[in-house]
């Protein structure tokens, strides 16, 4: 409150450190009088404003105070989002950063994936997540405990009194004690106390003692605690150690002033300094056309498979000149330490995605805009630091050969479309009323986002997805600040797939559960759409959910608690399973990969939680007391339709994409099928010569061609080594 009158006043927060008077110090006295005396009232204490993209200083505060910020449907119409500022070249991520610290996120993953053979990709990005997810409260306190000395010092110093300290004096130097510097990607304030850490710890030795077979010689529990409490300490070191790399890299890039901006601080770069030629430059080309000799990430830049020839993807080569003699040895970038001849660095896209983000940045930043034109040069800029970023968060071996990203996995479109006719279809009895809206995602990115541009919520909005039409993020969102009336008929649909990580499970959880609050206070229709995977039985009468089922894998047993909330919420009205192999998702990596479809290996639970407003809505006027499904005709009417258009949206899609993919293959090798405009029309082959009959082959204009001609051309299609081989067989020993 006294944070929030300080600012409706005008007053800056920070002359509370100054020591040495004058009128701001006097107004300052003044507010804290106003205070005491009871003069200020809630209005005036919650004049502070916030967009409604809900961006990181507003999230910041909202986070602080636990509150998700102000109560903002009490104004009369929710304000719109911000517009986005001009976009500065100057203020774009540096992509020597992105590059070490991909290089660095794919060393930890190795670090863990080799010290523990047993462990997998997923692992290691759940402690990733997790750990940033900690890491935000812990800097949160580290706030609130520098904001309390700063109080205390201004009471001291108005007093005229030398602060003494007091019994709490371990406690605040604790709190106080510095973090390693903040990194978007990097768990750099990771410990072995965390609880990320510690479930990291019991997934290690779980999934080593699953290795003992019959016959072989069983390791002893205790041993692998004490080695993956080994492997764990040096893990969290080395996450710290590589989050002061990535500092230093960006601090002596701003000094520099080439190669991007500063150090990033919540949604900005630091002080900007006028910008030299950095000599990057990014290269657009069609198809995976280099070589891998050619490049400085050669495996990175193949993938799985020979793409050279793809006309379905793009490079992005990246490449920077130096001078000669020059060592950057704490870059680890492609352009580093190599002189002049240093090699490229490419990463690739399938070219539907490069058309898409194209169109996401162009309503973000249009390139009609007078004086805000955006080159082209930094729209490649954008897209090559943002397929570094999620491949390193998703372990940073992504680009290499396509292990991790299954957090980044997506639903069908066909879910969308769904829940997109749901909302907007007319309720029964409602005189023409719909039931609202589908007005966003809350977990995306830009590569998997489907509804477009405004209408998702992602990890990095402060610095990159925005420039992709992200809103926000869902942890420092206000879900009434949203652009649209919450007031009237138009309630609102949110779809929540979150990564399958338990610590921001649970943060999701707690997060819905105070929107749903607030909506019912205000009496708001409101409802969420969470899609998780299945962590046991709901039918259990108490205890967590599956919380101590000794045959679930470890991250399930974890996640069980939040699973657990939200099936026996208040709020819960619907509860569908669907059964693993026969519902799918869309790929992690579908922006790599030449498919796009996975099927499911394990159940999912799609969870319907509505504010009762948005539950009367559904149930003709009446609130609805039971969430299981029983009550009325009404009542189960429309669970049962529910349930029966999001089992048939969620149905797997692998198949038939295979199937599609192999008569494609086919079509391309034989060369018999004629595409049309009304179709494709199979040609049958023509009948086989009479014996002894002249072949006569026809080209593309009609004329033939002599079986010699079709001969030489065989032979002019083998090349080099096979061509001598060929030779020497039939020529013998003769020279």
């Amino acid at each position: 409150a006294v944070l929030r009158h300080l600012r409706g006043k005008g007053l800056v927060v920070d002359v509370v450190g100054c020591g040495g008077g004058g009128d701001d110090v006097d107004d300052l006295f003044g507010c804290l009088a106003e205070l005491d005396a009871g003069a200020v009232d809630d209005e005036d204490a919650g004049d502070d404003k916030q967009d409604g993209g809900g961006g990181n200083a507003s999230g910041r505060s909202a986070a602080g105070r636990g509150d998700g910020g102000r109560d903002s449907h009490s104004r009369a119409e929710p304000s719109p989002p911000a517009p986005e500022p001009p976009l500065d070249p100057s203020s774009l991520p540096p992509i020597r950063v992105e590059l070490l610290r991909h290089r660095l996120m794919g060393d930890l993953s190795s670090f863990l994936l080799g010290e523990c053979l047993s462990i997998r990709m997923p692992s290691f990005e759940r402690w990733v997540m997790d750990s940033k997810i900690e890491e935000r409260g812990k800097r949160a306190e580290r706030e609130e405990a520098r904001e309390r000395r700063r109080a205390a010092a201004a009471a001291a110093s108005m007093a005229g009194k030398k602060r003494k300290r007091r019994g709490n004096a371990d406690e605040d130097a604790a709190l106080l004690s510095p973090l390693p510097p903040w990194d978007p990607v990097v768990p750099s304030a990771a410990s072995p106390e965390d609880d990320a850490t510690e479930r990291l710890l019991e997934e290690i030795v779980e999934a080593e003692l699953a290795k003992n077979t019959p016959g072989s010689v069983e390791a002893d529990e205790d041993e692998l605690a004490v080695k993956a409490e080994r492997i764990c300490r040096d893990l969290c070191r080395q996450a710290a150690h590589a989050a002061q790399q990535i500092h230093s890299l960006a601090v002596r890039l701003s000094g520099e002033g080439g190669g991007g901006s500063a150090v990033y601080h919540g949604g900005r770069y630091g002080k900007k300094k006028k910008r030299k030629s950095s000599g990057e430059r990014i290269t657009l080309e069609k198809g995976g056309l280099r070589r891998d000799k050619d490049c400085e990430n050669a495996n990175d830049a193949g993938g799985k498979g020979d793409e050279r020839g793809r006309d379905d993807i793009y490079s992005l080569v990246y490449e920077r000149k130096q001078k000669k003699k020059q060592f950057d040895g704490d870059d680890g970038d492609a352009a580093s330490g190599r002189g002049t001849n240093a090699k490229p660095f490419v990463v690739k896209i399938n070219v539907s995605h490069y058309h898409k983000l194209r169109s996401m940045f162009d309503l973000v930043h249009p390139p009609t805009s007078p004086g805000n034109a955006p080159s082209v040069h930094d729209f490649h800029h954008l897209l090559f630091v943002l397929l570094l970023r999620y491949s390193s968060l998703a372990g940073g071996q992504l680009l290499r050969d396509l292990r991790g990203g299954g957090m980044q996995g997506a639903v069908h479109e066909s879910v969308f479309e769904f829940l997109g006719g749901w909302c907007s279809a007319s309720l029964e009895g409602g005189e023409g009323r719909r039931r609202g809206r589908l007005a966003g995602e809350c977990f995306a990115s830009p590569l998997n986002a489907h509804l477009g541009a405004r209408l998702y919520r992602s990890a990095f909005h402060g610095d990159l997805d925005r420039h992709f039409g992200s809103v926000g993020d869902f942890f420092s969102w206000d879900a009434f600040a949203e652009r649209g009336d919450t007031r009237g008929e138009d309630g609102m649909w949110y779809e929540c797939n979150p990564p399958f990580s338990p610590g921001l499970m649970s943060e999701m959880a707690d997060r819905i559960e105070m929107h749903l609050d607030r909506a019912r206070e205000g009496r708001r229709a409101l409802t969420f759409v969470v899609i998780v995977p299945s962590c046991g039985d709901e039918d259990e009468d108490d205890g967590d959910v599956g919380g101590d089922d000794p045959d679930l894998p470890a991250a399930r047993r974890f996640a069980s608690s939040s699973f657990s909330s939200m099936l026996r919420s208040s709020y819960q009205s619907l509860h569908v399973v669907l059964p693993s192999g026969r519902h799918g998702y869309v790929e992690g990596a579908q922006h790599l990969r030449p498919t796009r479809y996975k099927t499911s290996g394990y159940d999912t639970s799609v969870i319907v939680l509505q504010s009762p407003e948005a539950k009367a809505r559904e149930d003709g006027g009446e609130e609805d007391g039971d969430s299981d499904g029983g009550g009325g005709e009404c009542k189960g009417s429309w669970k049962a339709e529910f349930e029966e258009g999001i089992r048939e949206a969620f149905a797997s899609r692998h198949e038939g994409e295979l199937r599609d993919r192999r008569s494609e293959e086919k079509t391309d090798d034989g060369g018999e099928n004629e595409e049309q405009k009304g179709g494709v029309t199979v040609v049958p082959p023509p009948p086989p010569p009479p014996p002894g009959a002249m072949v006569a082959l026809g080209n593309d204009d009609g004329e033939t061609k002599s079986p010699k001609k079709k001969y030489s051309k065989q032979k002019r299609e083998l090349t080099g080594k096979k061509l001598r081989k060929k030779k020497k067989k039939r020529t013998g020993n003769h020279t």
